[in-house]
């Protein structure tokens, strides 16, 4: 599932690659794939449910270096 939504989210289909980013998550609770979540709902304009994904995301990896950057998204 995971490369089918990278896929989908190169080509700019961003709900399904969400779709298939919940799926993957749904299946193994990789915690990355939170980041990847809220990427996508983001580009679908769900800043809802994209800052939901980032503070989730942030919550489960503090020491992250893409957690800096998530960080700051939140702070905006």
């Amino acid at each position: 599932h995971f490369d089918s939504g990278a896929r989908f989210f190169q080509d700019g289909n961003y709900s399904a690659a969400r779709t298939e980013f919940e799926s993957a998550y749904g299946l193994s609770k990789l915690t990355p794939l939170l980041y990847n979540l809220a990427r996508a709902a983001e580009k679908q304009g769900q800043r809802d449910d994209a800052l939901r994904y980032y503070e989730k995301y942030l919550a489960t990896n503090p020491a992250d270096a893409v957690a800096s950057g998530v960080a700051s998204v939140l702070a905006d």
